[in-house]
């Protein structure tokens, strides 16, 4: 779960240099189809596929870890942009 909620927030993060979600948005189709993927990665292991599969549920006492992480991972990704930026003059 906390890989696959990183790997859609980092499609958010390196998408501009700018603070993501603040100074700039995205396009409404890139913002929906990372929180319909971002559901269903948090919503499966609660079903019978994602028991078929043999998904175990998490213990929605690590959700706020989950989100801690997720908002660490965003912090230290927007710094690391800000120092290339002033390092190299531009983002990607």
């Amino acid at each position: 779960m906390v890989g696959l909620l990183t790997q859609t927030l980092i499609v958010h993060l390196i998408r501009t240099a700018k603070i993501p979600f603040i100074e700039s948005r995205a396009a409404l189709p890139l913002l929906l189809s990372t929180l319909v993927v971002s559901a269903v990665g948090l919503i499966l292991p609660y079903t019978v596929i994602g028991s078929a599969l043999e998904m175990a549920p998490i213990d929605p006492l690590f959700l706020p870890w989950v989100f801690g992480i997720l908002l660490l991972y965003a912090v230290v990704v927007q710094l690391i942009k800000i120092y290339y930026v002033k390092r190299f003059g531009e983002w990607i």
